[in-house]
C-alpha cells in the first residue's frame, strides 16, 4: 500500500473533482449539441410557391418491390393551380434528390407541364412519377 502525505491527498482529490466537472460540462455540450443538430430540420418549416403554401404528401407507390416509383398529393389547389404544379414537382424533386442522390423524374403527368389536363379532387391534386439515375 502506497502511504500519501495529506497534502498529496488533498491534491489528488481536488484533481479528482475537477475531472468530474470536466465530464458534466462535457455532458452538458454533448446534449446541447445534439438538440442544435436535430433543431436543424424543423418541422415548423413550410415551403410556399409563388407565396402560398400547400400542404403535400409524398410516397412510394410500392415500398417493397419499387421505391423509385412515388406519388405527390397537393392539397388547397384553388389557391393557385400553377403554384401546385410548382409544389407538386419540388417535392418529387426532393423525394428522388433524397433516396436517389438524383433530381432526375420521369412523370406519367408532368406537373410543369401546362397542357397536362388535371383532376382537381377534394381540392387536391395528385402526381405519379418514377426517380431515375
Amino acid at each position: 500500500m502506497i502511504e500519501r502525505k495529506p497534502q498529496e491527498l488533498a491534491t489528488l482529490e481536488t484533481r479528482c473533482r475537477k475531472g468530474k466537472a470536466g465530464m458534466k460540462l462535457l455532458s452538458v455540450m454533448g446534449v446541447v449539441a445534439v438538440m442544435v443538430v436535430a433543431g436543424c430540420e424543423n418541422p415548423n418549416y413550410r415551403e410556399y410557391h409563388d407565396g402560398l403554401y400547400f400542404p403535400t404528401k409524398t410516397k412510394s407507390v410500392d415500398k417493397k418491390t419499387q421505391r423509385e416509383t412515388f406519388s405527390v398529393q397537393v392539397s388547397r389547389v384553388a389557391q393557385s393551380v400553377d403554384a401546385a404544379r410548382k409544389a407538386a414537382h419540388h417535392e418529387g424533386t426532393k423525394y428522388c434528390i433524397a433516396n436517389y442522390g438524383s433530381s432526375k423524374i420521369e412523370w406519367v403527368q408532368d406537373p410543369l407541364d401546362e397542357e397536362t389536363p388535371l383532376r382537381v379532387t377534394n381540392d387536391q391534386l395528385n402526381f405519379q412519377g418514377t426517380c431515375k439515375p
